[in-house]
Parts: structure tokens; sequence; C-alpha cells
């Protein structure tokens, strides 16, 4: 009803200097506000997601473009995130002989083979189609050197940073990796 008001206020004041309707309606619809339309049902309804936190269900924009599993950073935290029935699978298969309430997995992405452990317990859902957990440590397959457990030092190793988002994880399994035998 205010806005209905706002636009007869603003309508009359524009036919006195000559413009008229359409600027009118021109300039609400910049606003996105229809006259005819009360005030919660001018809402943007595009299929990008607000970034919110509400308890356990976390909300990120862009997730829909996400590849079915990945390794990102939010808000500085490394997480691993999959569509949900890739965590079923996770839940099922990948438990850490040497910590029970933590998962350990062999990744493939782009910067290399890596073994990466989180707990459990940091599982949050994206969106409702996706989960992400935590991951603790990440350590190169072949490289028999330390285990990375520093944020920073993660996020290096895997190839995310400033300018990535994300990288794309294109073999997960609870095995070493077969590396690929260069000819």
């Amino acid at each position: 009803m205010l806005i209905t008001q706002e636009f007869h206020g603003l309508q009359k004041k524009f036919y006195q200097v000559g413009i008229g309707y359409l600027a009118v309606k021109q300039m609400l619809l910049k606003k996105n506000i229809s006259p005819k339309r009360p005030l919660d049902e001018n809402v943007n309804k595009n299929n990008t997601l607000p970034k919110t936190l509400d308890g356990n269900q976390l909300i990120l924009p862009k997730q829909i473009d996400r590849p079915k599993v990945c390794l990102e950073v939010i808000d500085g935290e490394l997480l691993l995130t999959m569509i949900n029935k890739n965590y079923k699978i996770l839940e099922e298969k990948h438990k850490n002989p040497c910590q029970y309430n933590e998962f350990h997995a062999f990744v493939r992405c782009e910067s290399g083979d890596f073994h990466i452990t989180g707990p459990y317990l940091s599982q949050k859902s994206i969106g409702g189609e996706r989960k992400s957990v935590s991951i603790t440590s990440v350590k190169k397959q072949i490289d028999e050197g330390s285990v990375l457990s520093n944020p920073l030092e993660m996020i290096r190793v895997l190839g995310l940073g400033k300018n990535k988002e994300f990288v794309k994880v294109d073999k997960i399994n609870y095995k070493p990796l077969k590396t690929k035998k260069h000819q």
C-alpha cells in the first residue's frame, strides 16, 4: 500500500513537470519496485543463493556451478565440497583408520595427488544440494615429507588462492591413487 501511495505521489509530481507516467514507471522498475505488487514479492528470483550462515545450513553464491566434488576456500577455511550423494559415500567408505571421527581420502586435482583428512563433525549443508567438510591436513601422495596442517600452506599447495575460488577434484578414493606413468 505504501509503495502504491509513493508511486501515485511521484506520478503526480512528474505529471506536473511534464515527464509523465512512463518515466515514473521506468524509474520504479530500475529500483525493482512494481506499483502493482507488495514489497515482499519484489524479490530478484535468479538462481544464485544469498550468502548466509543459518545453523548447520551454509548457503553460498554460485554453488550451482561447482563440480560434483571440489576443494574450495570459504571465509579462510579449506573445505571439501560435494553433492549429497558423494558425501554419503565419503561418510560410509572413507573413515580414517587412525581417527574414527575423521574422514581420509586420496584426491586428484590439477595440482597433483593428495591425501586429505578432516573431521566429520565439521559437515555443513550447502543450499540443500551439497555438503562440505573442513580439511585439517593435506599431504602430497608421492612425497615422504611432512603433513601440512597450516591453512595457508594447504591452500597454496592445492593451487587455491586470491584468484581461484575452487579446484575440481578429478578423482577421490579411499586407497592411494595410482600415479600416471610417463612414457
